[in-house]
Parts: C-alpha cells; sequence; structure tokens
C-alpha cells in the first residue's frame, strides 16, 4: 500500500503494456495503473457489454450488462495476461468479454432453464452499431441522469464487484477522499444510484 505523502509516479503516458506489467506485478502501483487503464478502456467495455447484452439476452438486458461489465473488469485485473507484441489491447479486451459473455450467460439460462443459444461475435471497435444499439443507448441517456459522484462511485464498485457488497479497503478508502465521504455514505450513494439508474432505464423504455 503507498502510504500518504509517498511520490507516486505519473502513469497516464505510459504504455498499455507497462500498464498490464504493473497490474501483473500486483505491487504498489498495481491499483493505480488499473484505474489508468480503467479510464482509457471503460467505455470500450461498456460498449462491448451492452451490444452482447442486446445480442444475447431478452430479459433483465441492464442486469445482465451491470454483471457482465462487472466480471470482465474483474478478469483483467487478476489475469492481465495481455502481450502487445500479439495484437491491440481492443482485441484482446474483446475476447475477454466475450469469454466472460459465454460463462455469464450460462448461469442465466441455468437459473431461467432455457437452451443457450450461440454467442455471436460482437465487435472490439466502438463502432457506430454497438454505440446506437437501443440498449446502449438507454443505459447513456439514464447514466448521464446521475451526478459526476453518482456515476464514479457506481462505476467503481461495478468495476470491483464480484457478488459481495464491499470493496477492497484502499480503494473504497480512495474513493471516499476523492469525494469527501464515509464508507456508509459511498455504500448509500451507490445503491441509491443503482435504483435512479433502473428507475431511469424504466421511464426511458415507457417513453418510446
Amino acid at each position: 500500500m503507498i502510504a500518504d505523502g509517498e511520490y507516486v509516479p505519473d502513469l497516464k503516458n505510459i504504455s498499455d503494456g507497462q500498464l498490464f506489467a504493473l497490474i501483473a506485478a500486483k505491487d504498489d502501483l498495481a491499483h493505480a495503473a488499473y484505474r489508468v487503464l480503467y479510464d482509457r478502456y471503460a467505455q470500450l467495455i461498456w460498449s462491448l457489454c451492452c451490444d452482447a447484452g442486446s445480442k444475447l439476452v431478452r430479459r433483465n438486458k441492464e442486469q445482465f450488462v451491470e454483471e457482465l461489465f462487472s466480471q470482465t473488469m474483474i478478469k483483467i485485473y487478476v489475469h492481465p495476461t495481455y502481450d502487445p507484441i500479439r495484437g491491440k489491447v481492443s482485441t484482446w479486451i474483446s475476447g475477454i468479454a466475450r469469454n466472460t459473455a459465454f460463462d455469464l450467460l450460462k448461469e442465466w439460462n441455468d437459473h431461467t432453464q432455457t437452451t443457450v443459444e450461440p454467442i455471436p461475435e460482437f465487435s472490439s471497435e466502438e463502432d457506430e452499431s454497438t454505440t446506437s444499439s437501443p440498449l446502449h443507448l438507454l443505459l447513456t441517456q439514464a447514466l448521464e441522469m446521475l451526478s459526476d459522484r453518482e456515476k464514479d462511485i457506481l462505476l467503481t464498485y461495478l468495476m470491483y464487484e464480484d457478488g459481495t457488497k464491499y470493496l477492497p479497503g484502499t480503494v473504497l478508502q480512495e474513493l471516499c477522499t476523492r469525494h469527501g465521504i464515509t464508507a456508509d455514505n459511498a455504500r448509500q450513494i451507490k445503491s441509491r444510484a443503482m435504483k435512479k439508474l433502473r428507475q431511469q432505464i424504466q421511464l426511458l423504455e415507457m417513453d418510446k
């Protein structure tokens, strides 16, 4: 853990390969490197998850997308095996998201007792078809109705959650420091933001 006042290098300008190397080392800079990687690729991953949700599930799409996004981010952090020599990071991320979608879909269908359908390919680029899909547009519009603080807290929780309601202690402390709140406040804001997001999606669907 990096102590207060300790020098932390600026990681924003280093390459993706260097970021993955820092994350893989699991040392004091791992979280800082992951945060930079998240800032670079969260929108792409969100778009991939929205694209998968629109193609794979008919009901509870927003919950599927949220869970897929969370699980994809966790896998990237736990298994940062990207190799720049083998191709673009967007292609590697697309593979992670697609494999995660397949695993999640099997769980989803086990609960609903339906048949698993073949998973279509979805693009690793933020193209017009992905970002203009009905589900993506709904989620994007709903997110825009949240405050910056609500979006930051909600997306940070989704980035780390693995079925529990708690963030790693260092991440939670950083979140609280950034917004001048307590841990309980952060959890309450996250719950309210998620509820508000779902309500906004329902309202937008009714207006269609």
